[in-house]
């Protein structure tokens, strides 16, 4: 099961959460044997996050790992 973490600095509405959720499921899907119907996704906004000393303008990171 391919297991998707996006954190981001800012809100992530539901529209972009629901744009977010095909694109990647798109990509999971050039992953053979892997497909959107056994992707799981977990989306958490407002995460205070610094990257390279600073915390301006919008920071995101995703990990993932497949189980």
């Amino acid at each position: 099961m391919p297991f998707i973490d996006v954190k981001a600095s800012c809100p992530i509405s539901q529209e972009q959460e629901a744009e977010l959720k095909a694109g990647l499921g798109k990509a999971v899907a050039l992953i053979p044997g892997k497909d959107e119907s056994r992707l799981m996704l977990r989306f958490t906004g407002n995460c205070h996050m610094w990257y390279a000393g600073s915390q301006e303008g919008p920071i995101v990171m995703a990990e993932a790992a497949i189980y």
